[in-house]
């Protein structure tokens, strides 16, 4: 089954479920990683990732803070990432 397909259903549905529960003023893009990070462990399981360093951008990133990261990586060769 299509991937855009899956993570749009699963998306659609738990926002109209929270929606139906009164819980639309806590709409935000964390709460919305529920059912992204569902949707997708659904799809590759073990390959996918949360809060996963960004392979150049961290790299580059120096002094303080933390470094950029990705919400989700979906990595077949964890922990060896493909940097294109």
């Amino acid at each position: 089954m299509d991937p855009a397909y899956i993570l749009a259903q699963a998306t659609g549905a738990w926002l109209q479920y929270e929606f139906a529960c009164g819980r639309a003023p806590l709409f935000n893009e964390r709460y919305m990683s529920v059912p992204i990070a569902s949707a997708l462990f659904r799809l590759y399981k073990h390959e996918v990732h949360s809060e996963y360093l960004h392979p150049i951008l961290a790299a580059a990133k120096a002094g303080p803070g933390r470094k950029p990261e990705v919400d989700f990586a979906v990595i077949s060769q964890y922990p060896h990432v493909p940097v294109w």
